[in-house]
């Protein structure tokens, strides 16, 4: 099975290639006008200046891996819900609202609060 997708792979890949030149081919066999020349010389020089910024780019991560050497972890992320984005103080049960399917956000004495809401309660239910 895995023979079989390998061979049509490259089965569609040749013919993709043969296509690609024989679309190309006749784009010169009919003699670009040079308006058509001229947007063939931006799309070639716009190919060459991706090439190059890829290859800077390569050179700049195989330098990063000269440097640092290969990844032996990953690396451990920390989370800390302590303390919004603004530097506020906030309180939450976070493994009792993991399961939540609706959640109360207040501010009460500068602090945010995560509150669980109940959905049959008439008062946590608001009008938008």
């Amino acid at each position: 099975m895995k023979t079989l997708r390998l061979v049509i792979q490259y089965l569609l890949a040749i013919v993709s290639w043969v296509i690609f030149a024989l679309l190309w081919a006749w784009v010169f066999w009919e003699g670009p006008a040079v308006d058509e020349l001229l947007t063939v010389g931006y799309i070639l020089l716009v190919s060459f200046g991706i090439v190059v910024l890829m290859a800077i780019w390569v050179r700049y991560n195989v330098g990063i891996y000269r440097r640092k050497g290969a990844r032996k972890t990953v690396p451990v992320a920390t989370y800390d819900y302590s303390t919004d984005r603004l530097g506020k103080t906030v309180r939450l049960d976070i493994d009792v609202l993991r399961n939540e399917r609706m959640i109360s956000v207040t501010i009460e004495n500068g602090e945010k609060c995560y509150v669980a809401m109940r959905a049959d309660d008439p008062a946590t239910v608001s009008d938008v």
